[in-house]
């Protein structure tokens, strides 16, 4: 790519970066007057103008708890806690308020266990956090008694069956016809269909032939899965059976399992050698389950494509995902890490990953880094690997923190690789000039550029995923 890439600063002016804390104090003011709604505003006014503003989006959440906008309260707590680098007591303690009002129990225990951590003196964290193990151990008990007899007699018919491909859902895919802005970003999918998953795409990697050394593509959009629809936690109760089931070449879970779940599956699949395709997209796996799985992975030599989109697992998760699970893996080509807040630890984990293709490992094809809030410095930290990079097909940066002369310099840079075939860019307000000057540089160029508006968005989507969990945005 183009030596020039990313040269200036995105950064919010200092004239917005003063408007913004006027905003907030504002907000302030008008929150002591019990204008809690008018306070809100003026936070979601200082948050757009700076959007690094840790303190205006840590006081959007506590207006939307008193407001009772449980989602709209864990989004603006998981923003702090990014920006922050987890470091906010107040922010892991409303964001766990939140999930407890949403029945997210699991996550409220998380959250409020950090806040513990970081406050341990606070009695009033400590109560909440006891609310929360409670519930949480209704919750499983709740669960035991109403679906274990449901869950056994498809354990027992998968276990006789022993698919290669398996694809598990909370509900059948034709059920499900559209949904919210769950991840609190302002961008929609507006269904889910069969076709809406990593790898299938109008530009696919090439395949092997049947006279190559290796395997040709094996990835259940070319076989039809055996598919079935279950509540999060009945896979709990399938370590043993993944264990016994040695012919599994593709695995794809949509149902929100939780660190402790994804920890299980992470034990069972280290028995599974020859899987190839793995999808867990909205499992709810946070950093403690990409570290499991990370472990299994080093273990697995035939993995092709890995799916590990909206998995709340933060810059420690993604780190240890790709350094631990995926540096010594020759055949990966396909990797989604979409809506982890990848963070810079995250980004360079990465980049070394895709400047030891070619040299050390084999090459990956198509990468999905979208919505992942990904601004200038990012890109200034993965710039060197794209640039040595020689192999890149498909790359999604779509609903990132990108200004117009980002957008510019990325689309120049696609069109002057030599093997790039998509770069995705839609989800950004680039500038009708920038639009022109792409199309002009993109004339008779083989690489196509995605661009669009936020508001143009709405009807387009991202093209590689399945289902996401209730919030992506989570630290």
């Amino acid at each position: 790519m183009e030596a020039n890439l990313l040269d200036d600063d995105d950064s919010p002016s200092q004239a917005d970066i003063e408007a913004s804390e006027a905003a907030k104090t504002a907000g302030t003011t008008l929150f002591k007057e019990g204008q809690v709604e008018a306070a809100l505003a003026e936070y979601h006014n200082a948050c757009a103008l700076d959007p690094g503003n840790s303190g205006a989006a840590l006081n959007t959440a506590m207006c939307c708890l008193k407001l009772e906008q449980w989602k709209e309260a864990f989004a603006a707590a998981d923003r702090v806690l990014w920006l922050t680098g987890g470091a906010n007591a107040k922010a892991w303690f409303r964001r766990g308020c939140a999930a407890s009002a949403l029945q997210m129990w699991t996550e409220a225990f998380f959250d409020l266990t950090e806040a513990v951590t970081l406050e341990p003196a606070d009695t009033g964290i400590k109560s909440k956090l006891s609310e929360a193990r409670e519930a949480l151990q209704a919750a499983k008990e709740e669960f035991y008694f109403s679906y274990n007899t449901t869950v056994e007699p498809v354990y027992e018919g998968l276990k006789a069956q022993q698919p290669c491909y398996l694809r598990v859902l909370d509900m059948p895919l034709e059920e499900v016809k559209r949904m919210e802005d769950m991840h609190g970003d302002g961008f929609i999918i507006e269904e889910i269909v069969e076709d809406d998953t990593l790898g299938n795409r109008t530009a696919q990697p090439p395949t092997a032939s049947q006279d190559d050394d290796n395997p040709t593509w094996c990835d259940e959009d070319d076989e039809v899965p055996v598919e079935v629809a279950l509540p999060g936690r009945a896979l709990w109760l399938w370590q043993s059976f993944l264990k016994d089931l040695r012919t599994l070449l593709s695995l794809t879970i949509n149902v929100r399992l939780g660190t402790e779940g994804c920890k299980l599956i992470a034990e069972a699949l280290r028995n599974v050698q020859q899987l190839e395709t793995l999808r867990l997209m909205g499992c709810g796996a946070r950093w403690q389950g990409a570290e499991a799985m990370a472990n299994a992975l080093a273990q697995n030599t035939s993995l092709l494509t890995l799916d590990f989109s909206y998995n709340m697992l933060g810059a420690r998760g993604v780190k240890a995902l790709v350094t631990n699970g995926l540096t010594e893996n020759e055949r990966l080509t396909r990797l989604s890490l979409a809506g982890n807040h990848i963070g810079k630890k995250g980004i360079e984990a990465i980049s070394s990953l895709l400047s030891t293709q070619g040299a050390t490992r084999g090459a990956v094809v198509e990468l999905d880094l979208s919505h992942n809030l990904l601004d200038y410095k990012d890109m200034r930290t993965l710039a060197p690997a794209l640039r040595q990079d020689s192999t890149m097909q498909i790359l999604d940066l779509s609903c990132n923190d990108l200004r117009s002369d980002m957008v510019y310099r990325l689309g120049v840079s696609a069109f002057a690789h030599s093997e790039m075939l998509v770069l995705d860019v839609r989800g950004h307000n680039v500038a009708k000039s920038t639009m022109k000057r792409l199309e002009e540089k993109g004339r008779f160029k083989r690489c196509q550029v995605k661009y669009g508006k936020k508001d143009e968005y709405h009807n387009s989507g991202p093209q590689t995923l399945g289902t996401f969990p209730s919030l992506a945005k989570i630290y």
